[in-house]
């Protein structure tokens, strides 16, 4: 009996052993591919630093900034946004831009009276901060007093101001050409896109959207402007100058590098950036599994890549960042976890072709108003602008074509066909109606007068 009984035993025990040796055969393998994932990630991050980029909020910081001993347009900035009367409340009824039922008219359409009304005062309890706003159009360097070694609390504070001040910007321009009064119109078109410039460097992807949002407002309000009041040609060319000064395609991929080093830090302690993601007990497993430094390596070449595309040529970016997208698709399901985490990049670099678009094309429109004050009518095409009031048309940001032109009566068309890449002969953007799809539309300038 005692035999039978030892027999299974030894089996048992063999079967143990096995066991424990699989165990550790496994342990050891994990114990290999986690090294070898930590030296990938390791290896990805010394190239990051190779190429001059930042990969800590300590190193962030370091890289935004400007030259020694120059002024500071945020000096200005900063000041007038303290300063800032925003109406609220009833007092913003009937104010355009402050009051969701209220919207200043089309282009071609006087500001009412009761608008205007309402408008003078507004502007004169901000005269000192817009008087600020000026002064800073003038300053080409900025580096707002914003602490990025703080993470996440650190670089939102200026943004909403900065929205608001484009705002009344905005409405003093429009104020002014009601009065005709062109000089005050041009200084503040000037000032709203020096405003949006201000961010132009800060390292941010949310900074350089504010940034976009404002010098679109900016450029709606000139469209309003030069089809109400009779601008100079010295009027022009500083609104020109101030559109060159806003003209970066790099800025965007300075966003994206400084969203490299916040998603950096979420891998590192999710808890200290406060951004949802894995709970944490998931997030210590998939650590000791080896798969968050997998899924980091999966992120950094995702977002290497986006960078890339947004050095590149405009035209080609909307086609490769689809294909950077596109990679989301492919890879480990387990590692792939982490691109919720991640921003939409093909999201943002249309927003910036858009914007980029948008410029291109109020400056050649102010071109083409120049060449029409000089002689008398419009030229017949874009390419008659040069060299005396272009020195090449520019290409449109999305298919690498010179913008379009198109005469109308009376007045004229500059377009770039979008990102749906189809010319709609300078169809301008309808409102979008509830429950039915956006109509085609090109990003327009026009002048209709």
């Amino acid at each position: 009996m005692h035999e039978r009984e030892t027999v299974p035993r030894k089996r048992q025990i063999r079967f143990w052993h096995v066991g424990l040796v699989i165990l550790g055969l496994l342990a050891i393998a994990f114990g290999v591919l986690r090294i070898a994932a930590r030296a990938k990630v390791q290896q990805r991050l010394a190239a990051i630093r190779a190429a001059g980029y930042p990969t800590t909020f300590a190193e962030l910081d370091d890289w935004y900034t400007i030259p020694t001993y120059v002024d500071n347009a945020a000096d200005y900035i900063t000041r007038a946004l303290g300063l800032l009367h925003v109406p609220k409340g009833e007092e913003a009824e009937g104010i355009p831009l402050f009051h969701s039922r209220t919207e200043l008219p089309a282009r071609t359409v006087p500001l009412d009276e009761q608008t205007q009304a309402k408008l003078a005062p507004l502007l004169e309890a901000n005269r000192e901060a817009l008087e600020l706003l000026h002064a800073a159009a003038s300053v080409p360097d900025c580096r707002y007093p914003v602490d990025l070694r703080l993470g996440n609390g650190a670089w939102t504070a200026h943004l909403t101001p900065l929205r608001d001040a484009t705002r009344l910007l905005i409405l003093e321009a429009a104020l002014s050409a009601a009065r005709n009064d062109s000089e005050s119109a041009t200084g503040a078109v000037v000032s709203g896109y020096g405003l949006a410039r201000s961010l132009l460097k800060e390292p941010v992807t949310i900074s350089q959207l504010v940034r976009m949002s404002c010098g679109n407002l900016t450029s709606q309000a000139l469209e309003r402007v030069v089809n109400r009041v009779e601008l100079s040609d010295a009027q022009l060319v500083r609104i020109e100058e101030a559109l060159l000064a806003s003209y970066d395609p790099n800025a965007i991929a300075r966003g994206l590098v400084g969203e490299r080093c916040f998603m950096l830090s979420n891998f590192r302690d999710p808890r200290a950036t406060g951004v949802n993601g894995p709970p944490g007990v998931v997030w210590q497993v998939f650590n000791a599994l080896g798969l968050l430094d997998r899924g980091l390596i999966r992120y950094l070449d995702h977002t290497s890549a986006a960078i890339e595309v947004a050095q590149g040529e405009p035209h080609r970016r909307q086609k490769a960042i689809a294909q950077v997208e596109s990679q989301r698709e492919t890879g480990s399901k387990l590692t792939s976890i982490f691109d919720s985490l991640a921003p939409a990049f093909g999201r943002i670099v249309i927003l910036d072709l858009h914007h980029l678009a948008r410029l291109q094309v109020t400056r050649t429109a102010l071109a083409v108003q120049r060449y029409r004050l000089a002689h008398g009518e419009l030229p017949q095409r874009l390419d008659d602008l040069m060299p005396a009031f272009l020195e090449i048309v520019p290409a449109d940001p999305f298919d690498g074509q010179p913008l379009r032109f198109q005469k109308l009566a009376p007045g004229f068309i500059v377009y770039s066909v979008g990102s749906d890449g189809t010319d709609d002969a300078g169809q301008e953007r309808q409102p979008m109606k509830s429950g039915q799809p956006e109509a085609p539309y090109d990003i327009t300038f026009i002048i209709e007068r």
